[in-house]
C-alpha cells in the first residue's frame, strides 16, 4: 500500500513537471495518437484547452516530411525546425494566433523492457525569434552573440526544470548538472555534449571541484559561487585539452523563502562558435584596414596626381606667352620632368591593379645585360641633377646574354635608383649587378638617410614611404617585391639609420656570358644650378609682398613665373619658415601649400592667426576633396585654389584681396 502511495505521488510530481515545464511536450501512445500536452506547448500554439487537440495523430503532423515520418517509425530520435502558418492551420485546430512562427522539435521514445516503443515524446520550443534574426542579419557573429543571450535568457526560463523527467533532460544537448550548496552535485545528466568531448566533469554524489578539476577545495573564481553571491546568471569560458572551448552558465535556483537553494550548471561545446568570432573579427578588421588604405590611396593619388599636373598645365600655359629663349627652354625640361613623373605614377597604379588580379605578366626575351645596363644607368646619370651626389655604375661584364623580361628587371633596377636619389643628398649611390649561383644579383647601395628600426618591416607594404613629403605613390618597392616574387627570386635590403642602405634582387635566369675582361664602368653625372634671384625692379620694390610657401621647387617656379614683375615674392619651404617670415617681415598676402615637411600648411595657418587676423592666407594646394577644403578654412585660410594652378584664376584671386 505504502508503494502504491509513493508512486502515485511521483506519477503526479512527474505530472506536475510535465506541464509546468517551459518547453512545449506532447506524448503520444504507441499508435502516434496525442494523450497528453503540456501548458507550454498550447500556449505555443495559441490553444487554451487540451481537448481541443488531444487525438491528433503524430503521423499528420504538416511539418514532417516524408523522410522524417519513416525515420520516426524506425524508431530514429529527429530533431528539426519546423515553420508554422498560423492561418493556415486554424482549419486543423483553433488557435488565438496568426502569422509565421518556427519551433524545434525533437521526436523521442520511451521504450518498455522488451524495447517496445510504447509512448513517442515531442519536444518543443519556439525559436521563431533566432530564425527571423539569422535570416534578417546573416551574420555568423551576431548569431553567436545573439544565440549566448538566448541560451542566457533560456536558463532563467528553466530555473523549475531541475529536477525534471531523466527521459526528456537527457535528451537535451548540453551538459545539465543540479548542484547544492555544499558542492555537491545532486543531479546530472547524460549529455551529448559530455560524450562528444569525452569529458564528465559532474559525478552524482561527488564534490564537483573534485570531478570537474581534480581539487580538494572549492576553486578561486568558482563560477557557481559567484551565481548564488550574485543572485544572477553566471559564466566562465575555458580551453578543455587545448582542443575545445567549453562554455559553462551557473544559474541559481531560489526556494520558496527567495534563499538560493542550489545551481544549475550548463556545459556547452561552443569551439566553432569561437572559432567563427575569431575569424569575423580578423574579416572585419582586414575590411577596416582595407578600407582605411584605400582612404588613403585616393587622397594620396589625388595630391601626386595633381602635382605634376600643375606644373605641366602651369608652365604649358607660360611656354605659349613667354619670348625669352632659355625660360622656354627651361619651362620644356619642367614639363618634360612632371610629365615623366605622371608616367610613371599612372604605370605604379596598373602595375598595383595586376597584382591585385594576381596576374604579374613576364615577357622573357634574350639580351645582353651589359648593354643594356650601361643604357640604364645613362638614363639614371640623367636623373641624378644634385651635384653633391655621384653615381657609380658597376658592370663587371663586357658581355652578359640572360634570358629575363628585359623591362621588369630595369623597372627593379629603376626604383632601386629613383629611391636613392629621393633619399641621398650627399655622398655615392652605386648600382650595379653580377651573377650567383645561376641567377643574376642586382644591387643599389647609397650613403643617404638609411632607414630607422621602427619601418623596416613596412619597407615593402604599400602606400608606405619612408618620408610623407617626398613625391610618389608609396607603391614602388611593394610592385619590385611582386614582381621580383613572379621571377620566384628574393629580394631584400639592408639599412642602418643616418647611413645608408642597400637594396637587392635576386632572379634565377638563364644566361650565357662572354668574360674577355672585366669592364667597369664609373661615371660620374652632375650638374650645378646656380640660380640668381633676379633683382627687382623700382615698381616691384613698391609693389605688395606676396609669401609663397611651397616645399616643391617646380610648383614655386611655376608661382614665380605667373606672378614676375607684378609683386615682390618670397619663399617658405615649409610651414614652419612661413610662421618666421611673417613674424619678422611684412607680408601682404600669402599663397599656403598643404602638405610640406617640418610644418604643413594647415598648422601653420593656424600658427599665424595667433598673432596675425588680417592677412589674407589662401590655401594653393594639390588636395581636391571637400573636407580637405573644410579643414583649410577651419584652420584660418580664406581661399582655397586646387592645384593644377589656373594664372588667370589665381591673378583674379589675388586681386579680390587688393593685390
Amino acid at each position: 500500500m505504502e508503494q502504491i502511495r509513493i508512486n502515485g505521488i511521483a506519477d503526479n510530481l512527474l505530472h506536475d513537471i510535465f506541464n509546468d515545464l517551459s518547453v512545449g511536450l506532447e506524448l503520444y501512445d504507441k499508435d502516434g495518437i496525442m494523450i497528453d500536452v503540456n501548458y507550454s506547448r498550447l500556449r505555443s500554439m495559441g490553444i487554451k484547452d487540451k481537448k481541443d487537440i488531444l487525438g491528433y495523430n503524430l503521423f499528420n503532423y504538416t511539418s514532417f516530411s516524408d523522410e522524417i515520418r519513416e525515420q520516426i517509425r524506425k524508431g530514429e530520435t529527429v530533431r528539426f525546425v519546423a515553420k508554422y502558418d498560423f492561418d493556415a492551420l486554424r482549419h486543423l485546430f483553433p488557435t488565438c494566433l496568426s502569422g509565421t512562427r518556427f519551433f524545434e522539435i525533437t521526436v523521442s521514445f520511451v521504450h518498455n523492457e522488451k524495447s517496445e516503443i510504447t509512448n513517442y515524446m515531442v519536444i518543443t520550443q519556439d525559436v521563431t525569434e533566432r530564425i527571423l534574426w539569422q535570416n534578417k542579419y546573416d551574420n555568423l557573429y551576431e548569431e553567436a552573440v545573439r544565440s549566448k543571450k538566448e541560451l542566457l535568457e533560456s536558463e532563467q526560463r528553466m530555473i523549475h526544470l531541475i529536477r525534471q523527467n531523466e527521459l526528456v533532460l537527457n535528451n537535451i544537448n548540453s551538459g545539465l548538472a543540479y548542484i547544492a550548496n555544499d558542492y555537491i552535485v545532486q543531479w546530472e545528466n547524460i549529455s551529448l555534449c559530455s560524450k562528444s568531448l569525452s569529458y564528465e566533469a559532474y559525478k552524482k554524489g561527488e564534490p564537483c571541484y573534485l570531478t570537474a578539476h581534480n581539487r580538494n577545495a572549492p576553486c578561486e573564481n568558482c563560477v557557481m559561487q559567484r551565481a548564488r553571491q550574485s543572485g544572477q546568471v553566471e559564466s566562465i569560458l575555458f580551453n578543455l585539452d587545448n582542443k575545445h572551448v567549453i562554455e559553462v552558465f551557473a544559474t541559481p535556483i531560489f526556494n520558496e523563502q527567495g534563499d538560493v537553494d542550489g545551481v544549475v550548471i550548463r556545459v556547452d561545446d561552443v569551439t566553432e562558435r569561437q572559432h567563427m568570432i575569431g575569424e569575423l573579427e580578423k574579416a572585419r578588421s582586414r575590411a577596416e584596414q582595407s578600407d582605411r588604405l584605400k582612404s588613403a590611396f585616393l587622397a594620396n593619388m589625388s595630391h601626386e596626381i595633381r602635382t605634376p599636373l600643375n606644373a605641366i598645365v602651369g608652365f604649358s600655359d607660360l611656354l605659349m606667352v613667354t619670348e625669352d629663349k632659355e625660360e622656354k627652354e627651361e619651362f620644356i625640361q619642367i614639363i618634360n620632368a612632371n610629365n615623366e613623373l605622371l608616367l610613371k605614377l599612372i604605370n605604379d597604379i596598373l602595375d598595383l591593379s595586376k597584382i591585385e588580379a594576381g596576374s604579374v605578366e613576364l615577357k622573357y626575351e634574350d639580351f645582353d645585360l651589359a648593354v643594356y645596363f650601361n643604357e640604364l644607368a645613362a638614363a639614371m646619370h640623367r636623373r641624378v641633377v644634385n651635384p653633391q651626389v655621384r653615381l657609380v655604375a658597376m658592370n663587371p661584364y663586357e658581355s652578359c646574354i640572360v634570358r629575363l623580361d628585359k623591362n621588369r628587371l630595369a623597372q627593379i633596377l629603376t626604383n632601386f635608383v629613383t629611391n636613392a636619389i629621393k633619399y641621398t643628398s650627399e655622398g655615392m649611390i652605386e648600382m650595379g649587378y653580377e651573377k650567383i649561383n645561376g641567377s643574376i644579383h642586382l644591387y643599389v647601395r647609397d650613403t643617404g638617410i638609411g632607414i630607422p628600426e621602427d619601418k623596416k618591416d613596412k619597407v615593402f607594404q604599400r602606400f608606405e614611404k619612408l618620408d610623407e613629403f617626398a613625391q610618389g605613390t608609396g607603391l614602388g618597392l611593394s610592385i619590385c617585391k611582386a614582381i621580383v616574387e613572379a621571377f620566384k627570386g628574393e629580394i631584400g635590403f639592408e639599412s642602418e639609420f643616418d647611413k645608408g642602405s642597400l637594396f637587392w634582387a635576386v632572379l634565377p635566369c638563364q644566361f650565357e656570358s662572354v668574360d674577355s675582361g672585366l669592364y667597369i664602368s664609373r661615371q660620374r653625372l652632375g650638374r650645378e644650378v646656380e640660380k640668381e634671384e633676379p633683382h627687382a625692379s623700382e615698381e616691384m620694390k613698391s609693389s605688395k609682398r606676396v609669401l609663397v610657401v611651397e616645399d616643391i621647387q617646380s610648383n614655386f617656379f611655376l608661382v614665380s613665373s605667373i606672378l614676375k614683375n607684378k609683386f615682390q615674392l618670397l619663399h617658405a619651404p615649409n610651414g614652419l619658415k612661413a610662421v618666421e617670415i611673417v613674424r619678422t617681415q611684412p607680408v601682404d598676402l600669402i599663397l599656403m601649400d598643404m602638405k610640406m615637411p617640418v610644418m604643413d600648411g594647415r598648422t601653420a595657418t593656424s600658427e599665424i592667426r595667433k598673432f596675425n587676423t588680417e592677412i589674407p592666407i589662401i590655401a594653393l594646394t594639390a588636395h581636391a576633396f571637400d573636407a580637405d577644403r573644410v579643414a583649410a578654412l577651419k584652420a584660418g585660410c580664406d581661399d582655397y585654389l586646387v592645384k593644377p594652378i589656373n594664372g588667370a584664376k589665381l591673378m583674379q584671386t589675388l586681386k579680390e584681396y587688393g593685390c
